[in-house]
């Protein structure tokens, strides 16, 4: 997301490095909505998918590592260097994330700072953890044995690979050997907020540490249909931006970039952005040849991202394409449908430096029309005298069919 406009840019950019799995999916919104306030103050940021999760390519050749998702972190620090132009990163990590980005600071050139929050400081711990929330989640959907998987480390629908579960069991970082940045933010869970282990041991390297309460983390990570972004969290976090940036007379980021199609097996995808106030954003798959069949589209609850409830809405987007080799797909956030516009902030896999996406703040302002005394309003008077189906579409399909055809090439 580029700086407002409207603001003084400010001496560095923010990478936000995601945690895994169902964590992921209850803290994305809480990603979107500190990158707004961010660009507020004139700070630029960059969000991204691993491989193998979210919208961004499967591993394919790639070994199913550690590594490779630490390779992913390099490259989106260089992407978000060249689409900011800013040389100074800060690093705000969140979970598994922050365990990364801690391993890999020291080899991004211009790291200063790392912002950690309830960072996963032993990986069997972390394990265990997932094991259990696994368990209960299964309980909450009512699935029998018969219907959960079998891998060793999953939930809600998400697989870790095995061989990252592995490097996971033996990793621990409670006693650091080296510093990823100069300065740290660490933000712990609130039963842990007392633990200074790390950030002592961090001071012994020479680092410059705070270490506070992460006040909300249990609203947050519970559960993806309730998640209550922690506002107080993305104040603090601008507070401390401002504090540790300075203003510059430097040339504002574009907001218009070169997005190329994701190409993979068989497909290739596109970011989109339409609806009545270009607010919607999705991802277009379509098939390497041409498109013979009917073209797809994919509904979500509206409470979870574009990418599906164990990522199934991308390998059925990206299956179509490929195997059937005639259906173009288009998967989206349905904003309109959830007050708080939750999960949809453009990944970096495909939407790279994304602005506000379908934010609500990004509309324009309405005027309210006074309900007329007999109750409806006259756009509901007219629709109620339609069939029910066709009531439906009118209301909430009509403004955005056109736009949906045109992409979909249908």
């Amino acid at each position: 997301m580029p700086e407002n406009p409207l603001a003084k840019k400010r001496s560095a950019a923010v990478l936000f490095v995601s945690p895994w799995g169902f964590e992921e999916m209850c803290s994305r919104k809480f990603f979107r909505v500190a990158a707004e306030h961010f660009s507020d103050i004139g700070v630029p940021s960059l969000r991204f998918d691993y491989r193998g999760t979210g919208d961004a390519l499967d591993f394919g050749a790639l070994p199913a590592r550690l590594e490779t998702w630490e390779d992913s972190i390099r490259a989106a620090a260089d992407k978000l260097k060249s689409l900011s132009g800013c040389d100074r990163i800060i690093l705000i990590a969140q979970g598994l994330g922050a365990t990364l980005a801690h391993r890999v600071g020291s080899s991004i050139e211009g790291v200063d700072s790392l912002v950690m929050l309830a960072p996963v400081l032993s990986g069997r711990a972390y394990l265990r953890e997932l094991n259990m929330w696994s368990k209960i989640i299964d309980a909450d959907l009512g699935l029998g044995k018969e219907h959960v998987q079998t891998a060793k480390v999953q939930i809600a629908g998400l697989v870790m690979p095995e061989e990252i579960a592995a490097e996971l069991g033996k990793l621990n970082i409670n006693s650091p050997q080296g510093l990823a940045a100069s300065r740290y933010l660490i933000l712990e869970r609130p039963a842990k907020a007392e633990d200074t282990g790390f950030a002592d041991a961090l001071k012994v390297l020479g680092a410059d540490v705070e270490q506070k309460a992460f006040e909300g983390y249990d609203e947050l990570a519970t559960n993806p249909l309730f998640a209550k972004t922690p506002m107080a969290v993305v104040a603090l976090l601008t507070a401390w931006l401002e504090t540790r940036t300075t203003e510059t007379s430097a040339a504002h980021s574009s907001a218009a970039i070169d997005n190329p199609p994701l190409a993979g097996d068989g497909f290739a995808e596109t970011p989109v952005r339409f609806g009545s106030h270009n607010h919607l954003v999705g991802v277009v798959s379509r098939p390497l040849g041409e498109i013979k069949g009917n073209a797809v589209l994919f509904l979500s609850t509206a409470y979870d991202r574009h990418a599906g409830w164990g990522r199934t809405t991308v390998d059925m987007a990206r299956e179509l394409a490929r195997q059937w080799r005639r259906f173009a797909a288009l998967r989206f956030c349905q904003c309109r449908r959830q007050p708080a516009a939750a999960g949809c902030a453009g990944t970096g896999a495909l939407f790279g430096y994304a602005d506000r996406g379908c934010s609500r703040r990004a509309r324009p302002a309405r005027k309210r029309r006074r309900r007329p005394r007999h109750g409806r309003r006259p756009m509901q008077r007219r629709l109620c005298r339609l069939p029910r189906r066709r009531r439906r579409r009118t209301a909430e399909g009509s403004r955005v069919d056109q736009s949906l055809r045109l992409l979909l090439g249908s």
